[in-house]
């Protein structure tokens, strides 16, 4: 039988095709690592939040952290798509890791979600902190 004789038999192999490409897709997505996602770094760390801990994202911005937290949080040196916002109310904002530092050692109680990298350089800066949890994209530290 040829295929233009039958387009029916060409949809039904197309379909088949989506159908096998979609679950192949959903297999490999369930098997990701919690890189993708916060709720976990959140839930290590939550035990260090309290309700006057201040909060900072330094050097990114993960978008779960402050709705599971149910709280804002400072973000350090990071622009990108909060650039507007930050135009609005740039006392909120922290430009540089001096200043955050400056800021950080002053600070009794505080929890700041940190890209590795940056957390290598604080490392080296010898800023007090201690590490609560990471997921590859973000070092949970603590002040206290």
């Amino acid at each position: 039988m040829k295929a233009k004789q039958n387009p029916g038999w060409l949809l039904a192999a197309a379909a088949l095709g989506c159908v096998l490409g979609f679950q192949a897709l959903l297999m490999a997505y369930s098997n990701f690592p919690p890189v993708r996602n916060s709720k976990g770094l959140v839930a290590a760390a939550r035990s260090s939040i309290g309700p006057d801990t201040q909060l900072f994202g330094v050097n990114q911005y993960r978008q779960g952290v402050p709705p599971y937290l149910g709280r804002t949080m400072r973000v350090v040196m990071y622009r990108g798509e909060l650039e507007f916002g930050i135009g609005q109310e740039s006392a909120k904002y922290i430009p540089t890791l001096e200043q955050f530092i400056e800021e950080w050692r002053l600070a009794t109680d505080a929890v700041a979600f940190v890209d590795p990298a940056t957390f290598k350089d604080l490392r080296a800066r010898n800023v007090p902190m201690r590490t609560l949890a990471e997921d590859g994209r973000s070092v949970a530290v603590a002040r206290k």
